[in-house]
């Protein structure tokens, strides 16, 4: 575990408020921070850490915004102090997905290893006869489950027609009376 000078300065300017950590910070080793003037903790730590973390740092700090910051960088893992613990933050979202692309790059067989196995499986098996798939035939209802249609007498009327023949014979009614 380290720390940097410019951590160190910002926390001896707070004064009494920060004298706890300042304590335990005076134990870590210092890391350089190859900058000339002194900067806050937060922009130091992040130019030290990096956007690619190449050195494989962890980060502890109990700083919200630095912590979100890095929680955006994949490769950043997190401890944070709460009751009196020391915690490991899972990691984040993009973490998971560069781990995720790398294993599969890792795993998944070349384009050339992908050619060989083609072919070792046409020479095992066989070509592949692609077989058309018959298509089901649309049908009708099923006959048992519909009602019979109504035989008419001759000269009978469907109920629609009863009420177009109402319905005219009403207008035809309202304008001789009207």
């Amino acid at each position: 575990m380290w720390t940097t000078q410019c951590v160190l300065d910002e926390c001896e300017a707070f004064g009494s408020v920060l004298y706890g950590p300042l304590k335990v910070l005076k134990q870590f080793k210092l890391q350089p921070c190859n900058h000339k003037s002194t900067l806050s903790a937060s922009k130091c730590i992040t130019r030290l850490i990096g956007k690619k973390n190449k050195e494989k740092l962890f980060l502890a700090t109990q700083d919200k915004m630095l912590n979100d910051w890095f929680r955006t960088k994949a490769g950043t893992p997190m401890l944070y102090i709460a009751f009196n613990t020391i915690t490991l933050e899972p990691p984040s979202e993009k973490s998971k997905m560069k781990a995720e692309r790398q294993t599969d790059a890792k795993i998944a067989p070349s384009e050339r290893e992908h050619d060989i196995i083609k072919q070792l499986k046409v020479e095992a098996f066989g070509e592949k006869e692609v077989k058309k798939k018959k298509h089901k035939k649309l049908k009708g209802a099923n006959p048992l489950s519909m009602k019979p249609k109504r035989k008419r007498k001759e000269g009978e009327l469907s109920k629609s027609q009863k009420k177009k023949l109402k319905r005219k014979q009403r207008e035809h009614l309202s304008i001789e009376n009207g």
